[in-house]
């Protein structure tokens, strides 16, 4: 029998963040707290990955071996931490933690601009795919989305060129297209 929960990905995400902070105050010591921890992010990457295989961070992972990602491997992860060079930063354990108290860590913040870009993008298509269900594809609105669209991704595409003027105002265009209708970013 299948069962539909009615939540959303982002109570599910609260709630493992409450989840593994209860975990972390009832159980100071770390090494006694790693197994609780553990099981958190085993049972958040099982309702947060896709049955099918996914592309991570290059690698193949499946719910099989969910439980072996990295924080930084996490399908909605935004950030740095990921970067190959980044591997063997120092740093690694404390954005972990950053990840799992409040749903990001401090690498969003070196080029929040880029960030914004990559967390609003894909909201945006989804949104789009909901909002056309419902009001259909040919107004003023939904051209203006899928314009914005445009930008944002050739943003985070390898053609991008920041210093070439013609590319700087693509995505400005989005970017005022955004201020013009986010208050209709709703269905």
């Amino acid at each position: 029998m299948e069962v539909k929960l009615d939540i959303t990905m982002d109570e599910i995400d609260k709630m493992a963040v409450i989840a593994l902070k209860d975990a972390i105050e009832l159980n100071k010591n770390l090494d006694e707290g790693e197994d609780i921890i553990e099981s958190l992010i085993k049972v958040h990457n099982y309702f947060c990955l896709p049955n099918e295989k996914i592309k991570l961070c290059g690698s193949q992972k499946t719910e099989e071996n969910a439980s072996d990602l990295k924080f930084y491997e996490h399908p909605g992860y935004i950030g740095y931490a990921g970067d190959k060079d980044m591997a063997n930063d120092y740093r690694q354990q404390a954005w972990e933690r950053q990840y799992f108290e409040r749903g990001f860590d401090d690498t969003v913040t070196w080029s929040l601009d880029e960030m914004l870009i990559k967390w609003l993008t894909p909201r945006l298509k989804k949104f789009l795919e909901f909002s056309e269900d419902f009001t259909g594809d040919n107004d003023e609105f939904h051209k203006d989305v899928k314009e914005m669209l445009k930008g944002f991704e050739f943003y985070l595409s390898d053609e991008f060129d920041e210093i070439d003027k013609k590319h700087v105002k693509k995505v400005d265009k989005s970017f005022k297209l955004l201020a013009k209708n986010y208050k209709k970013l709703w269905w």
